[in-house]
């Protein structure tokens, strides 16, 4: 009969939607765990962010604070180099000075010299009148 037909059709028609519902149902659950996973690895991709970030922060500062030192370690070098040229100019003054220095004593010693040889010649030439003189008394006295 007519009513039993139409009960098996719409009998299988609801099989056929359970069966459909029960796949939408699994592929559901399955979209469900992948959106899950996806925001398990989006929550991962974002703390590795955080962490890159922190690293590029300190990064940035050692890069200013090494480029700071490095401007002061340039300037050091710099002042280091005028100090060195500045000394050697100096050295170079001082050498001449102790030259002309050197140069006066060897004159003032010559000079010293000639006078002292000077004075002896004198000394001896009193002393040879002394003595002359000693003798033309004692010849005289005797």
């Amino acid at each position: 009969t007519s009513s039993e037909i139409e009960l098996k059709q719409k009998t299988a028609k609801i099989k056929e939607c359970e069966k459909l519902i029960g796949k939408q149902r699994n592929q559901l659950l399955q979209l469900q765990i992948k959106n899950e996973d996806l925001l398990a690895d989006l929550q991962k991709e974002q703390m590795n962010q955080v962490q890159i970030n922190v690293k590029l922060k300190t990064s940035r500062e050692l890069f200013i604070a090494l480029k700071n030192h490095s401007e002061n370690l340039k300037m050091s070098i710099d002042r280091g180099e005028e100090d060195r040229d500045s000394l050697r100019m100096l050295a170079a003054e001082n050498i001449e000075h102790i030259q002309q220095l050197k140069s006066r004593i060897v004159e003032i010693t010559d000079g010293h010299e000639k006078r002292v040889s000077s004075l002896k010649a004198c000394l001896k030439d009193r002393d040879i009148a002394i003595e002359d003189l000693k003798f033309s008394h004692e010849k005289e006295n005797k």
